[in-house]
């Protein structure tokens, strides 16, 4: 009887132990490495527009820090512009792990956008370099966090196409993706004038980088390089 009792308490923990489930962290462990996989195009890509700015700046990363970061447009946006805003909000907030966009139609904002003519523009950012139609200026503290943002875009002497694509670019632009390439004419940072849309896969895959736990303020190429091998395929 005795040797029963032990054979059937022996069945028993054997049954449990192979219903136990596997490790819930080590399964996360596996799903958050397999996302955390860049392509060489892709670091190569984010290097190239997150390393510095357009006019000139030490080539560090940049961005924002808040847990919020409101957008606000002024003067005389059309119907859709601010729809147009909206749209780049919803778009950026999946990409963003570390803060949250929202559009706000008063108080402070952490980036002002400006409708205006293109002649006033220097008005809302001293630094305007004339020709272009849409820019963005961002300011920023010694630690290389971004504090303060103004984007303008003309509102007499361009189709809302254009717009759409001026509002979609600086906005983004503004978060520390501050630089133009001419590699990709289907993305958001392309140099030449673009009627693109939307974010583009590259684009998306850069964004969601420069706000993913991996990346910090200050960081250099060097930096850059050194801790994102771990997942770069092949390397």
């Amino acid at each position: 009887m005795t040797v029963i009792r032990l054979l059937c308490l022996v069945l028993c923990f054997i049954t449990l132990a192979s219903c136990t489930p596997s490790h819930p962290s080590t399964e996360k462990a596996k799903v958050s490495l397999s996302q955390r996989a860049y392509s060489r195009q892709a670091v190569d890509y984010f290097e190239a527009i997150a390393l510095g700015a357009e006019y000139g700046g030490a080539p560090v990363i940049r961005k924002w820090q808040h847990a919020t970061i409101s957008i606000r447009p002024f003067g005389t946006p059309t119907t859709e512009d601010l729809h147009t805003i909206k749209q780049v909000a919803q778009d950026l907030n999946p990409l963003l792990t570390t803060v949250k966009v929202k559009v706000i139609s008063q108080g402070k904002a952490n980036i002002n956008v400006y409708f205006v003519p293109e002649y006033d523009f220097p008005h809302y950012i001293p630094s305007y370099h004339a020709g272009n139609l849409g820019y963005f200026n961002y300011r920023s503290n010694d630690k290389n966090v971004i504090t303060h943002a103004d984007v303008v875009v003309d509102s007499q002497t361009i189709t809302q196409r254009i717009r759409n694509h001026l509002i979609r670019e600086e906005i983004t632009q503004s978060f520390g993706l501050a630089k133009d390439s001419m590699r990709y004419s289907d993305s958001i940072f392309y140099q030449p004038a673009s009627y693109v849309q939307a974010y583009s896969s590259l684009d998306k895959t850069i964004i969601q980088l420069l706000y993913s736990p991996l990346i910090h303020p200050g960081m250099t190429k060097s930096d850059i390089e050194k801790t994102l091998k771990p997942f770069i395929p092949n390397e």
